[in-house]
């Protein structure tokens, strides 16, 4: 049975003390995020071209490919910004757009198609934040690793128990090699080869 987020942060707590209780949920909810990047669960959503930018879904982690047109845009660096051309956009740039006090985070195509068009969007989604006691991981058998990975950052920053910090480390690095194994054998895709019948 999975483990939800008061009783991660008891086993984190037991050496370091109760006053590090906001520092233990934001490095377990941190861990969730890392592995979330290795598991490579990727989404897809097709949206709207609006103005040569569309907005990014709030749960996105981690931007992984652009389709136009279905083919992949290539990504570029803000200062590398290829000239505007006529045509289909052949590349993307993830920007922020700033309207009053709001900020928005976009994916910005050049050269700008024509507003309406359709892409997709390829994206690793963020984990659902752990808040309240009772929320449990998204990601399942994960919270060996998120235990892991909160006591090493709690003791690497806490002088009194920095000895211990690279021990914890190498705990986190194996518990996280242990879930990528079993994630990957739970999600492992089958695939079936056809075969011409043998007369």
């Amino acid at each position: 049975m999975a483990m939800n987020l008061k009783q991660m942060q008891d086993i984190v707590l037991k050496p370091t003390g109760a006053e590090y209780a906001s520092d233990a949920v934001r490095h377990i909810n941190k861990a969730q995020c890392n592995l979330a990047v290795e598991s490579e669960k990727i989404k897809r959503l097709n949206v709207t071209v609006n103005s040569g930018y569309f907005s990014l879904p709030a749960a996105c982690l981690l931007v992984k490919s652009v389709y136009y047109g279905g083919y992949p845009l290539q990504q570029y660096e803000f200062d590398n910004v290829p000239d505007f051309i006529n045509g289909s956009p052949s590349c993307w740039l993830r920007d922020e757009l700033t309207v009053g006090a709001t900020i928005t985070k976009i994916i910005r195509l050049h050269s700008s198609p024509e507003s309406g068009s359709a892409a997709q969007l390829v994206y690793i989604e963020r984990p659902a934040v752990l808040v309240k006691d009772e929320d449990v991981p998204v990601l399942e058998d994960s919270e060996e690793y998120l235990i892991a990975y909160a006591m090493w950052r709690l003791f690497a920053e806490n002088d009194e128990l920095a000895g211990d910090a690279a021990g914890w480390k190498i705990v986190a690095e194996q518990e996280k090699a242990n879930w990528l194994k079993l994630n990957g054998v739970q999600n492992k895709r089958v695939r079936r080869v056809r075969t011409p019948p043998f007369r």
